[in-house]
């Protein structure tokens, strides 16, 4: 089970999963995203876990990087919070 001890909603933590999942199409490390965005590695790492939530003006830089859109990670973030909180509504 995940630790959110701040507990931030959860498609915060979709968004972080979504942008892990980008990062890892494109190749492109945690820590050199960090770089990129000239925030501290433990920082950006803290967001990408969901431990934090990035800000919207974070999210707009890391996709930016990412060559996509802050409205896509959020979307997709969605579709996957959507699906995965049907499943358990069904299941309950």
């Amino acid at each position: 089970m995940s630790r959110n001890p701040i507990r931030f909603c959860g498609i915060d933590q979709e968004v972080s999963g979504v942008v892990r999942a980008e990062l890892s199409r494109a190749h492109i490390s945690q820590a050199e995203m960090a770089r990129r965005l000239h925030m501290h590695p433990n920082v950006f790492g803290r967001k990408a876990r969901g431990q934090v939530a990035f800000s919207a003006a974070e999210l707009v830089d890391v996709a930016a990087e990412l060559g996509t859109t802050a409205a896509a990670l959020i979307d997709e973030a969605d579709t996957r919070y959507r699906a995965t909180h049907a499943a358990e509504t069904e299941a309950a």
